[in-house]
């Protein structure tokens, strides 16, 4: 999952509202693709077009995000599967390509909107326990593990139970085959790299000031690691 530029800092909110649709992959209109892949090139470095169409077609969902007058806002994208994993059924959920706009920084529509989805998705199409797969590039997409779930790993306070660690691995392997290294638990992406902009990325001082600030033990544990590294947190349904 690339890094989302995630709500409560920086900027304050647009005054229009913000709402989330969720949209199955095969259903989207190739001015909704246009707008996605152009949002996300605003944001990322090194954002090709093919990279992004075989990025997208290796989903079947995605929460689009959009303004009064239906302008994009933000997307992410999601791959819910399930399989076996040690002689257990599980579901995945894993997060592809996913921004917010500036505009929309202040909103909760995103974190909302994909808690929903992921509730009725799973609830409807899931089996066993359901967990999150994800890449992390970022403290501000990692901060939101000890926000929303309870379970997560890795983590600054405790170690990854050799169970977990063996999904991830399982998960990363069969992914993302040699461009994971499972020594380090990262990603190294060989063809269609994306640079998130360091101006989004950064730490700003009025984000220093919020809840979410980088006195966090767990946002200053994510600054000091590598980037792309590999991450699982187990989803319960609150529904």
């Amino acid at each position: 999952m690339r890094p989302s530029a995630a709500p409560d800092l920086d900027e304050p909110a647009a005054a229009t509202s913000i709402r989330g649709r969720l949209v199955a992959r095969a259903d989207l209109t190739p001015g909704e693709r246009q707008a996605m892949h152009g949002l996300l090139a605003s944001y990322f470095d090194g954002v090709e077009a093919r990279v992004f169409e075989r990025d997208l077609a290796n989903k079947n969902w995605v929460i689009l995000l959009e303004d009064e007058s239906g302008a994009l806002r933000g997307f992410t994208t999601l791959h819910l599967y399930r399989e076996r994993f040690e002689d257990e059924p599980i579901t995945v959920v894993f997060s592809g390509d996913t921004i917010v706009d500036k505009s929309a920084w202040n909103t909760p529509a995103l974190h909302r909107s994909w808690i929903d989805a992921v509730s009725r998705l799973a609830q409807r199409e899931g089996e066993g326990r359901v967990w999150w797969f994800l890449i992390v590039s970022g403290f501000r997409t990692y901060r939101l593990l000890p926000v929303f779930f309870r379970e997560f790993y890795p983590r600054h306070d405790a170690p990854t139970p050799g169970g977990v660690q063996r999904l991830m691995d399982h998960l990363a392997s069969g992914r993302f085959g040699a461009e994971f290294d499972a020594a380090t638990g990262i990603v190294r992406f060989r063809d269609g790299a994306q640079r998130l902009d360091p101006e989004v990325g950064e730490i700003t001082k009025r984000a220093s000031a919020t809840r979410t600030c980088a006195s966090s033990p767990s946002v200053t544990w994510v600054t000091k690691q590598a980037t792309r590294w590999c991450a699982c947190a187990r989803f319960r349904s609150t529904t």
